[in-house]
């Protein structure tokens, strides 16, 4: 196996692992976004303040954004990785 077929396959998987902490970060945001609902319906209009207040909202929406970027780096890990496979494949065919 040529070191660029291992490299892609090491890409490939990296990226595999990005868009898996992409996802995990996203559910655990949802649950958040939940929870933040479920206090500020408890507490009425002055819980919905506070959390404003806090910057709770903020930080949920930085959060988002970092997952969506760790989702996106995945995908272009796997495209890279894919990539280097079939290069590396081609080359192994035209030197045979």
């Amino acid at each position: 196996m040529s070191t660029k077929k291992t490299v892609g396959i090491v890409v490939a998987v990296i990226g595999v692992i990005l868009i898996a902490i992409g996802g995990f970060s996203l559910n655990d945001i949802a649950v958040a976004e939940q929870q933040a609902q479920a206090l500020g319906g408890l507490f009425g209009g002055a819980g919905n303040d506070l959390l404003g207040g806090l910057g709770l909202d903020a930080a949920l929406e930085a959060q988002k954004n970092k997952a969506y970027g760790f989702i996106v780096f995945g995908i272009a890990a796997i495209v890279g990785g894919v990539y280097m496979l079939k290069t590396a494949t081609e080359e192994n065919t035209k030197a045979a």
